[in-house]
């Protein structure tokens, strides 16, 4: 198990959950994109994380970004 490389900290306001949930992604660059799943009722809390840079991304993390970022953009 990777841990050091699939655990992030995400702060308690719902950032977890709306990465979780495929609201925003981790785009190629390490930075904060939106995902493609859609909901006015959250679109000011994404405004606020959009374009961000993510503290976890690094070369060891990028695959499981890439893995996550793919899951949630290939649905619909």
């Amino acid at each position: 198990m990777d841990t050091f490389n699939i655990a992030m900290l995400a702060c308690l306001f719902g950032c977890d959950a709306l990465y979780e949930l495929g609201y925003v992604v981790v785009g190629s660059n390490g930075i904060v994109e939106r995902g493609i799943r859609r909901s006015t009722d959250v679109d000011g809390r994404l405004e606020a994380l959009l374009n961000r840079r993510c503290s976890s991304f690094s070369n060891d993390s990028r695959a499981y970004f890439e893995w996550h970022r793919g899951y949630h953009m290939n649905r619909s």
